[in-house]
């Protein structure tokens, strides 16, 4: 099967050949996909780049609160993302509770933050500041609650 962006070819897909899976010892049924990514680029998809890796150590936080139902997580990440700045690294949504123990039309949304600098190591008085300003901004924006684990 071809795929295809606005009727340009960028790639094919389809099952695997059985003689070909017998070479590797592979038993069960795969596919292959081959794309062409020069073509993906010129669609304005991001050519891979090299972003070097930190030798000092990340600085690692869980945030969770309470909030009404209807706000999204999205939402919520964007605003953790803005008031954290450049030296929030990755964020990750990795929970998202609805309990009787919230109330009704309430949830929790709990996200981790990885928080590291490629100059120097970061202190716990910095990052607890960071931290700091994103409770009152998402508490003020949001109605929400800070929820302690």
């Amino acid at each position: 099967m071809e795929i295809y962006i606005q009727n340009e070819k960028i790639g094919e897909i389809g099952e695997a050949n059985r003689s070909i899976l017998k070479n590797y010892d592979i038993e069960q049924t795969a596919f292959i996909a081959d794309i062409y990514t020069f073509k993906l680029y010129e669609f304005g998809f991001e050519q891979p780049h090299y972003e070097a890796i930190s030798q000092y150590p990340p600085a690692l936080r869980d945030l969770a609160f309470v909030l009404d139902d209807s706000i999204r997580a999205g939402d919520v990440l964007t605003e953790i993302q803005q008031q954290a700045g450049k030296l929030l690294q990755r964020i990750n949504l990795f929970d998202i509770y609805k309990g009787e123990t919230l109330g009704s039309g309430k949830k929790s949304l709990a996200f981790s933050l990885y928080f590291s600098s490629l100059e120097r190591t970061l202190t716990d008085e910095e990052i607890n500041n960071i931290i700091d300003k994103i409770i009152y901004q998402i508490e003020k924006k949001f109605n929400a609650q800070l929820r302690k684990f």
